[in-house]
């Protein structure tokens, strides 16, 4: 890589981790032992297809949902170990998206779609210090922008990078002190972790690098993806700041472990979703959710199936309170759920754009658009297999399904009341289709 050339000593053993450096006037890579002593290769496996920390350096691919983004920029949270990735979804995008996909209107009035993704990342540790004998510390607030790196960087005698992209924001920056710093990027974990007879990378969520912002593998890959990164593009925007980060108000966090710092307070706080390709549990065991969405790219076709729902992630959906005389049941194949009358002639509503064309295609006449109540028969025909209906898509800020910013219900009693306690009126409240923001807000969400 033309950008970056790595050297260092070995540091901060007491993490046992590799860590990147900040070398003055040069931009590095510093290392300490391995995170076990040694990396073990293993075959014949039944974890050989998936995300491994082997021996020798792997070339991975991203398979998953999410598409590049339009003007993506980033924020990077010293105090709250995260990077969040805001951008628009390509004009006429109709794909499917992943349940950890955070959307809004775009907030200038374009009419398309904003996105936010959140990522646990790992900052500076304490007490570490550079060739020159500096100390090592993150890089200072300042808005940075991809400047190098490569897409697949390897391991080599300084560290196990493991092929995973090594994105480069920080080139030849000069701090307020007069420091000239390089080399700090968003690179893979470093450390792994021993699960079920296999070391799987694994990340450290805190206070435990040299500068550079580790992350999960599978997470740079998208990263990479999202940014057009993996596709030549440079320039994408990275703002560090030192405080927590924030959306809508309360403080951002994202659903991943902390290692040795302290995480803000659940309730001043929301909580971004994440995936993992491998999950560690805390008996030592892993759970395989995503092995499809990021793959060593010889082997991908070998891949086992996605083990967890791709547009819930196994999240707890939201309460669905049906009217008098009809039950709540569980229709298609991904726990989508309905009202259907307990005789089970009748389904209740609300029903998606998609589903009321098709309604209206298939001859259902004036009742399609209105009636909330169909056949029960033609409804289930209509709504597809899916966790949601066809045209809404699972919301994690409430937990309900979606159709752009209306979440559908109906709604438990006490959120109704909540509703017009609130001011939304007797036929919004009572209506089973709320303002999505409106409704987080209702059920404690934001």
């Amino acid at each position: 890589m033309a950008r970056n050339s790595f050297s260092g000593v070995a540091l901060l053993a007491s993490v046992s981790a590799l860590s990147c450096g900040l070398l003055v006037g040069s931009t590095g890579c510093s290392t300490s032992i391995a995170d076990d002593g040694a990396d073990r290769e293993e075959t014949g496996s039944v974890h050989d297809p998936l995300l491994r920390k082997t021996a020798s350096t792997s070339r991975w691919s991203y398979r998953g949902l999410m598409p590049r983004l339009s003007d993506a920029r980033m924020t990077v949270s010293l105090a709250g170990h995260t990077v969040r990735v805001s951008g628009l979804l390509p004009s006429g995008y109709t794909g499917s998206l992943p349940f950890y996909a955070i959307t809004e209107p775009d907030s200038s009035g374009s009419g398309r779609t904003q996105v936010q993704v959140v990522y646990p990342i790992a900052t500076v540790g304490e007490g570490s210090e550079t060739l020159e004998g500096l100390p090592t510390r993150n890089p200072e607030p300042f808005t940075y922008e991809v400047c190098g790196g490569e897409n697949a960087h390897a391991s080599n005698e300084i560290g196990s990078f493991g092929g995973f992209p090594f994105i480069e924001y920080v080139c030849s920056h000069r701090d307020r002190d007069g420091r000239v710093r390089g080399g700090i990027a968003f690179h893979g974990p470093i450390t792994s972790r021993d699960l079920e007879g296999a070391s799987f990378w694994s990340l450290l969520r805190g206070p435990v690098s040299h500068a550079c912002n580790r992350m999960l593998g599978e997470h740079v890959l998208e990263l990479a993806h999202l940014i057009g990164f993996d596709n030549g593009n440079q320039g994408t925007p990275v703002k560090v700041i030192a405080e927590l980060d924030t959306w809508r108000g309360k403080s951002v966090d994202v659903d991943y472990p902390a290692s040795g710092w302290t995480r803000p307070a659940a309730s001043r706080s929301f909580v971004f979703p994440t995936w993992q390709a491998v999950r560690g549990l805390s008996d030592g065991t892993a759970k395989v959710e995503f092995p499809q969405w990021a793959c060593e790219t010889s082997r991908c076709a070998s891949m086992p199936a996605n083990s967890v729902d791709e547009t819930t992630g196994g999240r707890e959906r939201g309460a669905v309170a049906c009217p008098a005389a009809y039950h709540v049941e569980t229709v298609g194949s991904r726990g989508g759920l309905m009202c259907i009358s307990d005789d089970n002639v009748n389904a209740w509503g609300p029903y998606t754009a998609g589903m009321v064309d098709a309604c209206v295609a298939a001859g259902g006449g004036s009742v399609c658009r209105g009636s909330d109540r169909w056949a029960a028969s033609f409804a289930k025909g209509l709504r597809g297999t899916g966790a949601c209906p066809v045209g809404a898509r699972y919301d994690s800020v409430t937990g309900y399904c979606a159709e752009g910013e209306n979440a559908f219900g109906p709604f438990p009693a006490s959120t109704v009341q909540r509703c017009i306690d609130a001011g939304g009126g007797e036929a919004t409240c009572r209506s089973a289709r709320y303002n999505r923001f409106f409704l987080a807000g209702l059920i404690g969400k934001l």
